[in-house]
């Protein structure tokens, strides 16, 4: 398997902000609670983005401390090893509050390092 430049892994968690925003657009928390489908969908893509997160250098994490990496690297830990007690109206403000943020500190941080391969 081809090395993936980091860039492409931020690329990767902006790609699955994305998709969580597409599927919590419009819903309440209530709703969410009680859409264990889109429930699934969101904690997928959390633990992809902290999946991401580990394949960045730390080279760059140090570059840009403003990014809570070590938050969405734990919070995939949450959902893969205590999904049995996974509290979901905390889930709801991670991707109403923590999402929002780290999507703008990460376009901001992909605009600062421009496109060229490290």
């Amino acid at each position: 398997m081809p090395r993936r430049d980091w860039r492409q892994r931020v690329q990767d968690i902006l790609d699955c902000i994305a998709a969580v925003e597409s599927y919590t657009a419009g819903m309440s928390a209530e709703a969410f609670e009680n859409d264990h489908a889109i429930i699934d969908a969101v904690l997928h893509n959390v633990t992809v983005i902290g999946e991401a997160v580990a394949h960045i250098p730390e080279e760059v994490r140090a570059r840009h401390p403003e990014v809570e990496w070590r938050r969405l690297r734990e919070t995939r830990n949450v959902v893969a090893h205590v999904y049995f007690a996974i509290n979901i109206p905390r889930v709801w403000r991670y991707v109403h509050r923590g999402l929002p943020l780290a999507k703008s500190q990460l376009q901001k941080l992909l605009a600062d390092e421009g496109q060229a391969d490290e």
